[in-house]
Parts: structure tokens; sequence; C-alpha cells
């Protein structure tokens, strides 16, 4: 059985996703743009983008046997 993966990196301009199975294939990709002068947090916008991305896949959250996540620089969690 194929396992699949979420890959997430945050970046300053823009947050790239990706679906990744277990041998490293990435079968979908995805950039959202961080508007930084509208009213949507880094937060919401990524969850945008994630709901988009699983949406078009055709996968729900519980499909995923993990998540990957990068980000440059400092982050106020």
């Amino acid at each position: 059985m194929n396992r699949n993966y979420l890959g997430i990196d945050i970046g300053g301009t823009f947050i790239k996703l990706g679906l990744v199975d277990d041998a490293g294939n990435v079968s979908l990709r995805r950039e959202v743009p961080i508007d930084r002068s509208g009213s949507e947090t880094v937060m919401e916008t990524l969850m945008r983008g994630i709901d988009a991305l699983l949406a078009e896949a055709g996968f729900e959250a519980s499909d995923f046997e993990g998540i990957g996540v990068s980000a440059a620089g400092c982050i106020d969690t």
C-alpha cells in the first residue's frame, strides 16, 4: 500500500504545497501567494491552500501518513 505525505514550504511570498508518496514521487504541486497587505493571515492562506490541494487530489486529511513543514526565519507560534 502506498503511503501519502503532504509537504509544505512556507516562504516569504509563496506557500508551496506538494503531495508525495513513499518513493518520493511528487504527484501534485501548487503554489499559493502570500498577500501581506490583505486581511488574511499566513495560517489562513496555508489552510485555504491545503483545502484546495486536497479537494483537487480527491484526498482527505486522514489519507496522509504525515506532514512535513519548512519555514525560513523566525516563527511566532
